[in-house]
């Protein structure tokens, strides 16, 4: 785990040949959360996101509308409806897939779900009537199991879907019924789905039809439904019956009361909060204000805050402080948090910097030892030093750290030519180029 920590750290200097940034850290009593590179997810437009609870899958609604360079030169006509797509993105693979899409303008993803403690998700369709059509249009129902579908099942003309999920199980509840004159064939049906069975297992109920759902029962694997013993009028209310359906067996059960309501777990607090404001833009003479979403330690508002983006619309923190999800000009994005124990990631800070000073000091030793070629063998003076190292130098600020100890004359291999201070000890330069760790 520091091993790993300390490849993150070290990344900059292995990319770009600088020194790391440690500022992207937040550090509780007992943790350290870092927020690393973004990632995308899907390109604009995303409409709807859904994270499941663990935060390692991340379903999107994106609209797209594709213009070619043959489309601008007039040798194709222009799309005139955008493609409507569902997207999967494994947080752990870091790998988005396309799963559904329809070109239909009428289409539209009215309610995504996933069962609580699962890699499934349910995904409701509904395509629009047309204008003087007399239906209500028809739906599509899609289980996703990970990043594929499992499961579709379309509509009926004339039939309608509503869709229930279990707040606490990983058990869903589906009702089919007419979209209009619900005591007329066909039958409501009622079905469930389980974390198992990839198909539907109907629930028994008769008649079918004369059953409303209410709520979710206690523990969650069961509804409590009311069955109308007579067809309801305006002049007349129905009588009517309790049931338990039970979701694990399709069984039903009359009650003589209605059991209690599932009860509203209250989700512990993370240890990190997310929030949004404005800063200024400078420039012109329109004065802006850019949006930019931050992260922080909850509980401690004067505290750092970490800038997600400077140009964010919103975002959300999934799983267990896992990442951080947000749109910015019409796309999704992820940036990822690894999290580690305070010790561990001070441990490894400091063994970046550590090998921050050698790397440095040994790119210092060799544009003191290319001096001393073009020189005769002499070393910089004490005065010049900076001036005449800094041609040999990538960039100037490897030397902000460095204490010379030279004082010009001829370069000699065990010569002790400075030094990088760091925690915990120094980076020693030697005339013939070596640099050695000395602990304090």
């Amino acid at each position: 785990m520091l091993a790993a920590l300390v490849a993150v750290l070290l990344l900059p200097i292995a990319v770009f040949g600088e020194a790391p940034s440690l500022s992207d850290v937040l550090l509780t009593d007992k943790d350290a959360f870092l927020l690393l590179a973004p990632e995308l997810i899907a390109a604009p437009t995303v409409k709807i996101v859904a994270a499941s609870a663990n935060g390692k899958y991340i379903l999107a609604v994106r609209e797209e509308l594709r213009i070619r360079p043959n489309m601008v030169l007039g040798a194709q006509p222009l799309p005139s409806v955008p493609t409507t797509s569902l997207v999967a993105y494994d947080a752990e693979k870091g790998v988005t897939k396309e799963i559904w899409k329809s070109v239909d303008s009428a289409v539209k993803v009215v309610e995504m779900a996933w069962m609580p403690g699962t890699n499934n998700a349910f995904v409701l369709v509904l395509r629009a009537p047309a204008p003087d059509a007399q239906s209500p249009g028809t739906f599509t129902l899609l289980r996703i199991s990970r990043m594929m579908i499992s499961y579709q099942y379309d509509s009926k003309p004339n039939e309608s879907i509503e869709l229930e999920v279990s707040p606490d199980s990983p058990c869903a509840y589906v009702e089919l019924f007419p979209s209009a004159g619900a005591w007329d064939p066909p039958s409501i049906q009622h079905w469930v789905f389980d974390v198992k069975g990839e198909k539907p297992l109907p629930l028994k109920i008769h008649p079918a039809e004369s059953v409303t759902f209410l709520r979710w029962q206690s523990g969650a694997t069961a509804l409590f439904a009311e069955q109308f013993l007579n067809a309801p009028t305006q002049e007349n209310r129905p009588a009517l019956k309790c049931l338990v359906l039970d979701l694990l067996t399709g069984e039903s059960s009359e009650c003589d009361s209605p059991p209690p309501p599932v009860a509203e777990t209250t989700k512990p607090l993370l240890p990190l909060e997310i929030g949004a404001g404005t800063i200024p833009i400078s420039g012109g003479d329109n004065p802006a204000a850019a949006k930019v979403v931050w992260l922080g330690v909850r509980g401690k508002s004067s505290g750092p805050k970490l800038t997600v983006c400077t140009d964010a619309e919103d975002g959300q923190i999934i799983g267990d402080c896992g990442a951080i999800v947000y749109h910015s000009q019409g796309a999704l994005w992820i940036r990822p948090i690894a999290r580690t124990s305070r010790d561990q990631y001070e441990q490894a800070a400091i063994a970046a910097k550590k090998t921050e000073a050698l790397s440095t000091g040994k790119q210092i030793g060799i544009a003191i030892v290319m001096f001393a070629s073009d020189n005769d063998d002499a070393i910089p003076g004490a005065a010049s030093f900076h001036d005449d190292v800094l041609p040999y130098l990538k960039t100037g600020s490897l030397l902000d750290n460095f204490v010379y100890t030279g004082s010009g004359g001829t370069i000699a291999p065990t010569m002790e030519l400075g030094y990088i201070p760091s925690p915990g000890g120094r980076a020693v330069l030697f005339g013939d180029g070596h640099v050695e760790w000395k602990a304090d």
